[in-house]
């Protein structure tokens, strides 16, 4: 699910090499190596790492976003990591640590780990409802140290945008050097939910060479289809992802434990899909069970009324009137007539 799209470990002087399959380098300026243990350190308005947004990177492509790092603090304060137009992490000056995306912002009161102490800082912003914050520090003075954690919210979230034309930078503010870190920093790890996921998880599924040739064929005639008619995939664009915000904002306003069941059922599907247990009679059981669920928790309604002007649009009629018909598939047939029984 996750994947690693930067890690910078500063312990080779001033060099800042992403050891991610990503390449996100990053380019120093006025930051120096510490003397004796691992790290950079960042003291003026000049101090910043960037790492430059490119075409093909993947910051380009966010929702969900998680980030892990070392750091220490010399005085209060200062930017940690940001990503232009997309997230922000930084301390103000009484030590109170934010995660920002445009229009929201998440807050956890570090006021009492004491300066100068090492702080292993992890942020998870899952991508529809909630930012977890946990932290481990060792205290300079002695052999102590503490931890604690926060976050989460029962409330729709947006997903993290894609980073700006400005990169991503770290230890200080895109266009506010007085807001630069005063401190050192050792590690960063970001990871981002793969958006590949999803078609890897379905071309992982065991079929024979049939099977295989008949949805080739079947996925050749929708990108044609969309390749050919511009307004049209645009339109199916903009109403997946429409229909996917309002699947999203209200599964976001069930309790803990109902999230959990819908993520457990999610996991039994992908289980059952890439073992290639699609037309088994388990698969059928809980796809049922799935079905059901969804209609008890208002999350599906095949009587919903804006449907239809989505089924009756002419972008659906013209791609279904020239799609071929999967009976090279039955698993997959018998697998959507169990989800759209009564």
């Amino acid at each position: 699910m996750w994947e690693l799209i930067c890690h910078h470990e500063y312990c080779w002087g001033r060099i800042a090499a992403d050891r991610s399959p990503w390449h996100s380098d990053g380019i120093l300026s006025s930051v120096e190596p510490l003397s004796g243990e691992v790290g950079l350190h960042f003291s003026s308005p000049q101090s910043q790492i960037t790492i430059p947004r490119t075409y093909t990177g993947p910051w380009n492509k966010l929702d969900a976003l998680v980030i892990a790092m070392t750091v220490r603090l010399r005085q209060p304060g200062g930017m940690l990591l940001e990503g232009d137009h997309s997230f922000s992490l930084w301390f103000d000056s009484q030590r109170l640590l934010t995660f920002d995306t445009p229009g929201r912002k998440w807050e956890l009161d570090m006021s009492s780990v004491p300066l100068r102490a090492w702080i292993q800082l992890n942020v998870a912003h899952n991508g529809f409802n909630a930012v977890n914050f946990s932290y481990q520090y060792k205290d300079p003075s002695g052999p102590g140290g503490g931890e604690g954690a926060t976050g989460g919210s029962p409330i729709y979230t947006e997903p993290v945008g894609a980073v700006g034309p400005k990169g991503v930078m770290i230890g200080n503010r895109i266009g506010h050097p007085d807001q630069h870190l005063n401190g050192d920093i050792a590690s960063l790890k970001v990871w981002r939910r793969n958006p590949q996921q999803m078609p890897n998880d379905f071309l992982g599924r065991p079929i024979d060479r049939e099977k295989a040739k008949c949805w080739t064929e079947f996925l050749r005639k929708v990108n044609e289809f969309l390749r050919a008619d511009p307004k049209c995939a645009e339109w199916f664009m903009g109403t997946i992802l429409r229909l996917q915000e309002q699947f999203m904002r209200a599964l976001a306003g069930k309790d803990p434990a109902k999230i959990a069941e819908f993520d457990r059922m999610c996991r039994q599907y992908r289980e059952l899909w890439l073992a290639g247990q699609v037309g088994s009679p388990r698969m059928r059981t809980l796809m049922v069970q799935f079905r059901d669920w969804l209609k008890a928790e208002g999350l599906l309604s095949f009587d919903d009324p804006n449907l239809r002007p989505i089924a009756e649009n002419p972008c659906v009629r013209r791609l279904t009137a020239l799609l071929p018909t999967l009976d090279c598939d039955p698993e997959i047939q018998a697998l959507i007539r169990a989800m759209l029984e009564a």
